[in-house]
């Protein structure tokens, strides 16, 4: 099933971990309507990649193992202009503080890994038209994530 480009989530995932990403971009290819355009485990190649690609969001692991992950969120949070993709702090498990650091980095959104790649697809889906709307998020009006 193809999707539109309307509707389509084009993404970038930053994640140290080469397993993880692999895994990631699998599974997420696998869902109609979403395209990983790049994964990368560094930050300033994400941020190269921002410019050149402009993604619709960067899913960002925020429990990198070089412990970088809100330095990631912020950098990339920091992206100027029309084109600053939707920053997406992407988890596994969701601790107590994860969603207040993240949102304090510069995160729009935080969304788990186990998510159904459909239910991921619309969530980012959502996120992307509302970053795009409101230019940048205002803290206030974002969802708080339940703690798992």
């Amino acid at each position: 099933m193809e999707s539109n480009d309307a509707t389509r989530v084009r993404l970038l995932l930053l994640d140290d971990r080469e397993s993880s990403r692999s895994r990631s971009v699998t599974r997420l290819a696998q869902q109609a309507g979403m395209e990983v355009v790049a994964a990368v485990a560094d930050c300033g190649e994400a941020a190269r990649l921002v410019q050149e690609l402009q993604p619709d969001a960067i899913l960002i692991e925020m429990r990198r193992l070089d412990e970088r992950g809100l330095d990631a969120i912020a950098q990339l949070s920091a992206l100027d202009g029309a084109t600053r993709p939707a920053i997406v702090a992407y988890l596994e498990i969701l601790h107590r503080g994860d969603w207040p650091d993240a949102q304090a980095a510069g995160a729009d959104d935080l969304l788990l890994k186990e998510m159904s790649p459909r239910t991921l697809r619309g969530e980012l889906r959502s996120i992307v038209d509302r970053v795009r709307q409101d230019g940048r998020t205002n803290p206030s009006s974002v969802p708080r994530p339940s703690e798992h």
